[in-house]
Parts: structure tokens; sequence; C-alpha cells
């Protein structure tokens, strides 16, 4: 019996990890995915720095990869692996890891900034990559450990992103590819390279990198140790969607180039998919973000504030006993009439620990409502989430001058049937939402594609959308 073909997909959040398997269909018409392996993932502070456990996330990936070996009826032909952006390792001369990676949270770049800036402004290293300010971009992180931790003179030969460096450790081959580079601050946003600018200015040795390569790049075979340890079948490692967000984008069913994403999470990420970055001064004034995206394209970014408002006053009900699931929030909303709302971009909303007293603080400078119940503070959250996307929507169309003919949500947010009612109504157009997985789904068919067996990625997004429970919300249409 022929069997269908499957790819493994290895997503690592900064909270937890999971090992999504895809199959395709013999008819290559759908993909059916199932999660075989999930896992915690926390960073250790130790000596007031912050890293992540690299040698227990590869052993988790390990324990997935004899997991899913012992699934039937599939061939599992390659894996994938994406990550969370900016971090990485260095490895020796020996190719040895020379300590665990440095995690993003951590504040060590705080004393360079300065100095990096003295070199190159904010704008013209925005001009140069595509890439907002951000203190912990790999940028900084480089040049601190170059210059103050002195990194080179102890041996570093290398820096690897670290999807590429759990791929270094599974099949002995560097590599550097291009969504993930992309969050580095290090490329150039036009050439798609590193950026000989920006690297001479800052003094960064040119060796401690190599060649950017596509998604989608055959990487090699797993070890032959490995494949003797775990005793599994070799398959491919491909050099996926390597950055998460790229990987959902890739897994989002867009229709056209004009079809506008939202990444929908803690933080969400409104989108589109350019043939070319968009470098200007008001792009750059609006907080746009460029980032490497698959089939050679930019991801033309607004990141804007997300669920963290529910996540942080389930918090502060929870810290009164009142233990409040988010499947009930929408509908505690739903009983509120109040029309206050809250700046999320304030940047007392995100910092502080007690969500509740801000929202209400706000509400009285401004001279709203006071939300006092419970439900009116959750539908004050609502309203405002609701507004933060429409201005982001709007800033998007004003920096790009597209006219959406389509806008999709995707990922974990959109099981909120409430919110995305609220966004319809707000927007007054109809949206469309789905899939859940959407990260998992753009790891998996960048793989299928890379290996022929999915043409192209038009085909495999209509493939995407035939295998997923896609809804549409219309405006003013009421949920129940």
């Amino acid at each position: 019996m022929k069997l269908n073909k499957g790819t493994l997909a290895f997503d690592f959040g900064s909270s937890s990890g999971r090992l999504i398997l895809g199959v395709l269909d013999e008819g290559n018409n759908k993909i059916s995915i199932k999660e075989i392996h999930r896992f915690e993932n926390k960073s250790v502070v130790l000596n007031k720095n912050e890293y992540w456990d690299f040698l227990y996330l590869f052993n988790e990936l390990k324990a997935g990869l004899k997991k899913a070996s012992l699934e039937k009826d599939v061939e599992i032909v390659s894996l994938g692996i994406d990550t969370w952006g900016v971090d990485y390792g260095w490895i020796d001369e020996d190719g040895d890891l020379l300590y665990n990676p440095i995690c993003y949270r951590d504040q060590r770049t705080e004393s360079i900034i300065n100095e990096v800036h003295s070199k190159i402004s904010k704008f013209d290293l925005f001009k140069e990559s595509g890439n907002q300010f951000y203190p912990f971009n790999t940028l900084y992180q480089i040049y601190y450990d170059i210059y103050e931790k002195k990194i080179l003179e102890k041996g570093a030969k290398k820096f690897l992103f670290l999807p590429n460096l759990f791929a270094y450790y599974l099949t002995g081959k560097e590599s550097w590819e291009y969504t993930i580079a992309s969050t580095s601050g290090l490329l150039n946003s036009k050439s798609r390279a590193w950026s000989g600018d920006i690297f001479e200015k800052l003094k960064i040795p040119k060796e401690i990198k190599g060649e950017i390569k596509e998604s989608g790049t055959i990487l090699g075979e797993i070890k032959r140790e490995i494949i003797e340890e775990l005793g599994i079948n070799n398959m491919e490692v491909i050099l996926t969607a390597s950055h998460d967000s790229a990987a959902a984008a890739a897994g989002a069913p867009l229709k056209n180039k004009n079809s506008l994403y939202i990444i929908n999470g803690t933080w969400s990420l409104l989108g589109i998919e350019s043939e070319m970055s968009v470098l200007t001064e008001e792009a750059f004034r609006n907080n746009i973000i460029n980032e490497g995206g698959v089939n050679k394209t930019v991801r033309v970014l607004k990141m804007i504030p997300g669920l963290w408002i529910l996540q942080q006053l389930r918090k502060n009900f929870s810290e009164r006993n009142l233990n409040i699931g988010y499947e009930k929030f929408g509908e505690m909303a739903k009983s509120s009439n109040i029309d206050s709302f809250v700046n999320l971009e304030d940047e007392r909303f995100l910092y502080t620990k007690n969500m509740e007293k801000e929202i209400k603080k706000y509400c009285i400078e401004t001279k709203q409502i006071i939300p006092e119940t419970e439900e009116d503070l959750l539908r004050t959250a609502y309203n405002s989430l609701k507004k933060e996307y429409k201005k982001g929507i709007d800033t998007i169309k004003k920096i790009t001058n597209i006219n959406f003919e389509d806008f999709i949500a995707i990922g974990g947010g959109i099981q909120d049937k409430f919110l995305c009612q609220e966004v319809a109504n707000e927007l007054g157009r109809e949206i469309r939402t789905g899939p859940i997985e959407a990260s998992a789904f753009g790891n998996i068919i960048t793989q299928f594609i890379s290996l022929g067996l999915i043409e192209s990625y038009e085909k495999a997004r209509k493939i995407i959308e035939s295998s997923s429970e896609i809804s549409v919300y219309y405006p003013r249409q009421e949920v129940y």
C-alpha cells in the first residue's frame, strides 16, 4: 500500500513548543494536521542574565521525533523548524555551543544602545534594514556580545539564529534562513542579503555569518548518530519559514495580493505580502516593520497591542478569586453597554501589573464612564481592541496605498467569536477567520512545495482553505 507523505513542523514558542504532523492526502487536495508532542518552554535566570535552556529544548525535539516515528500509515519525509525572532547561539571552531542562547527579554543591551546609534541613526537603520527600533533586536545583542562580553576573544566563530541552531545540531550544517534573519536588523531590506553598510559602521566582523538561504531550501539529512540513537527513519531537514510569524503568514489562505491579514495573539501583527519594502519617513514614524516572507516577498507589518489586555484582566480577576475562563469573556462583555475605551498604545497598559486599576484611572482622566463591574471592564477592553485594530488597518492602508479586497484573521485569538464580530462591526466589512494553526500550516506547506509535492503557494493556500474551518463575520451580525 502506498503511504501518504507527511512532514513535521516543530513550532517553538517562548512559553511552549509543539510538534505537528502534516499529512498530504493521495490526491494532494487536503492536508490533515495532528499534534504529536507538546512541551513547556521557559527562560532561566543565572548571574543576572536570562537564558533559554537549549539543551532541554533540543532533547524535546528528539522526543518529538521519537514519538513521530511511531505514527502508522504515513511516510514522514521531512521536518522544518520555526521559532520566535532575533535570538541566536554562538558556536566555536569545533561546532560546540559556547553557552545557552540569551533570551530577548534580557536587558543587557541597554548599556550600548546610545553607542550603536552614535554610529548609525535609528532612521538610517530603518531605511537599510526595514526594522524598527527594539532594544532586543539581534543587532544590539551581537554588538554587546562582541564589544562588552568580548565573545570573539572567547572562541566564538559563528552565530546561528535559533531555528538554524536546532537544524545545525540535527544535520551538522550551518545555515541562515531569510525570514528569521530579516528580524535581526542586520539585513539590507532591498537586497535580502546581509547589510555591508551596517556591518561596516558597527565594525561587526563579516566572518561570523554565512550566506542567506531562501525559505524552502533543503539543508540535508539528519545525522547518522541521531538516527541510530532514536531508532527513526531518516528524513530531510528543510529551512522552512523559520520565523513563526512568517510561517503564520504563509499559512494564511490569502485570496490575492490585496489581502490583509492579522495574526491574533498577545501582540497582534497586521500585515500584507508585498514585492518590496516600504522604507519612507512616514512608514518610520508610524512604526511600520518590514520582514521577510516566503516566495520572495516582504511582510509589511504594523505591530499592535492584542490580547494582552484580556490576559491581564483575567489575571486580576483571578487574584480576587474570580476564576473566569476566556470562553466566558465575550458573553460577559456583551451584557454591558458601556462605550468607554483606552488607548492600548499608552505605555501604562504595556507594563502595568494591575490592568483594572489603569483602565479605571484612564477613564477618569479622559472623562469617560468608569467601568465598575467585570462585565464593564471586559466591554471596555473589547472596545479598545476593535478601535486599535481599525487604527492599525487605517495606518497600513495609508502607508501602502492599497484598498484591501480581503481581510483574514488567523491564530489562537480567532477563537474569541465576540471579538471577531466586534472587529467586523467596527470596520463595517466582513472578515474571514482561520486557520487557528496557521504557523503549523505555513511550516508544512513550505516543506511540501520544496519537495515538489505542491506546485505553488497559491495552490497550497487553496489546500489550506479546504482543509480548515474558515468562518466569515459580517458587520452587525449577532453572535450567540
